[in-house]
């Protein structure tokens, strides 16, 4: 697989991990909501025992001094708990906007990273697409080139056969003309030569003897050759 889809992936598999921890918060959120709500129905209950108490102590003069004591230091709870309860109120809040702004920024982030998966996939199949294009454009190209190379090869080896040919024929006909010569030149001096030799042992053996026959002159020609 392409390397940026791989990376795409495992960062959208992290999100989702991310989404996890966002619903366990956001459980978390509810949990503290219900412990709100139960808050407030605590302050109801004590604003209820502290009417009590004061409808208690205006009918009970004789408890009035521990009354009064008693609602001082309910007063002081009650007030204690308010700022407790506002405290808490005021930091579920800021975890709610910290929440809401994470979930969104996640969902933001969840769109992105299928945008941009799916523009990795594009380029995937683009890649792959102009992969296999150039493959085949560089296989086409392979034999192009290797169906050129041959017919330069077979071209440049026929010429080189014809090269050859003509080569070895010039040399051929170099050596048989030099043989020729040479061979025309030697026949033609000793045949010269046994025309010489041959009137010269004719006119002799003629005037020496007149037994000699042309015979004898054919005789002497084989020799000669």
């Amino acid at each position: 697989m392409n390397t940026r889809v791989e990376d795409i992936l495992s960062r959208y598999a992290g999100d989702t991990i991310q989404q996890s921890l966002y619903r366990t918060m956001k459980e978390q959120l509810g949990r503290a909501e219900l412990r709100s709500a139960s808050l407030l129905s605590e302050n109801d209950q004590l604003k209820f025992q502290l009417q009590t108490l004061q409808n208690q102590l205006a009918s009970k003069d004789g408890y009035a001094q521990d009354m009064k004591l008693e609602l001082e230091t309910l007063s002081n709870q009650f007030i204690q708990f308010r700022i407790d309860s506002e405290r808490q109120q005021k930091d579920m809040l800021q975890q709610i906007s910290n929440l809401n702004n994470s979930l969104q920024h996640k969902e933001d982030r969840i769109t992105q990273l299928e945008s941009e998966k799916e523009l990795a996939n594009r380029a995937l199949v683009r890649e792959q697409a102009n992969g296999i294009f150039l493959k085949e454009n560089k296989t086409e190209n392979e034999i192009l080139i290797n169906k050129r190379y041959n017919q330069i090869k077979a071209e440049n080896d026929f010429l080189n056969h014809k090269h050859n040919e003509q080569r070895f024929a010039i040399e051929d006909y170099k050596y048989k003309k030099d043989e020729f010569q040479n061979g025309f030149l030697d026949k033609s001096a000793r045949l010269a030569q046994g025309v010489d030799f041959n009137a010269s042992m004719f006119s002799k053996l003629i005037g020496q003897n007149d037994a000699f026959t042309i015979d004898d002159l054919k005789l002497r020609q084989m020799q000669l050759e």
